[in-house]
């Protein structure tokens, strides 16, 4: 089990708790929370089977083919409708938004996975430790890194 992860999920779970409860507008809790619902899958699953690829593609559909069901309101085919947790959790209206949502959380769960990799991979090449010096973690901190493409402050070009 990877604990950061679960935190990160925890920490994640409760915003979106906070956010379902308190915020009542038409973009953060519409747009941001199904982000969040992305991040949120994503960390939990990862938590338990590791991060990779493969895992954040399978969160998108799976969050693609909830949206899906949605749309055939499946809360009611369940007979649910009357069960308010399982309305909020499951959702009962379709909207085309939330799909562009989902996308966007895969994006911020590929670009956020890929960055961290590479600042651990890269200070455990300069610390020679698992954990890297805190120099090196400071200084690859500041860098992003998309796919094969790192991009780097001190740098004026991408490697």
């Amino acid at each position: 089990m990877r604990l950061r992860l679960l935190g990160l999920a925890a920490l994640v779970f409760i915003i979106e708790v906070m956010i379902a409860l308190y915020v009542h507008d038409r973009i953060v809790r519409p747009f941001v929370g199904d982000v969040l619902v992305v991040v949120l899958l994503y960390c939990a699953a990862a938590a338990i089977a590791g991060p990779s690829v493969a895992l954040a593609r399978g969160v998108l559909v799976f969050s693609f083919t909830i949206e899906g069901l949605q749309a055939l309101d499946y809360v009611a085919l369940l007979h649910l409708q009357h069960v308010r947790v399982a309305c909020i959790v499951l959702g009962r209206t379709f909207e085309w938004t939330d799909l562009v949502a989902y996308v966007v959380g895969y994006f911020v769960v590929r670009v956020t996975s890929s960055t961290h990799a590479s600042i651990r991979r890269r200070a455990m090449l300069s610390g020679g430790g698992t954990g890297g010096s805190a120099s090196a973690e400071n200084h690859l901190a500041s860098e992003i890194s998309f796919g094969s493409m790192t991009i780097s402050p001190d740098s004026h070009s991408a490697v």
